[in-house]
């Protein structure tokens, strides 16, 4: 799978002031700053307009064994509101729309959502392996150099880390 992923050096969108701010924050173990927060309940409808907000919480009721919707699939709330949310004008185009979870499982669903929405396939096959392909849009647990993750290069935060361990 290498060479298959572009590694962005800076963030050029406008709202990228938000964004880092906010990943600091998240390194800080502080809770980030939304310019909105939403409820979502059994129906995920969204009784605002979100076009003109940049960083949205979505939260989430608790899973119930009683609710229709966790009954089916215990991440049902989340797929709901994301593919809800990709009806929302600012987020039909897969070059400019960002989502950002917390946690793993729900990269997993964010991903399986828009993977069928912007690109029309599923992200695992008959054998349940995962199967991304060119021009998927995915979202993963945290940032990380491509360099990190390929055997036999170094990047720039390992080199630092080597020199300051023989140092």
């Amino acid at each position: 799978s290498r060479n298959c992923a572009i590694e962005l050096k800076k963030n050029h969108r406008a709202e990228s002031e938000l964004i880092v701010n906010n990943a600091t924050r998240i390194s800080r173990r502080q809770f980030p700053i939304f310019d909105a927060e939403l409820n979502i309940s059994d129906n995920p409808t969204f009784p605002v307009s979100i076009q003109d907000k940049t960083f949205i919480f979505i939260r989430l009721p608790e899973e119930d064994a009683s609710s229709q919707l966790s009954k089916n699939d215990p991440h049902s709330y989340l797929y709901s509101a994301v593919r809800t949310l990709l009806k929302e004008n600012d987020l039909q185009d897969a070059q400019t729309s960002q989502f950002i979870a917390f946690r793993r499982q729900d990269c997993d669903v964010i991903n399986a959502c828009c993977c069928k929405h912007y690109t029309g396939h599923l992200i695992k096959d008959h054998r349940n392996r995962l199967q991304f392909g060119v021009g998927d849009k995915i979202c993963c647990t945290r940032n990380a150099y491509l360099s990190e993750l390929l055997p036999g290069t170094a990047s720039p935060s390992q080199e630092s880390n080597e020199r300051e361990a023989s140092g």
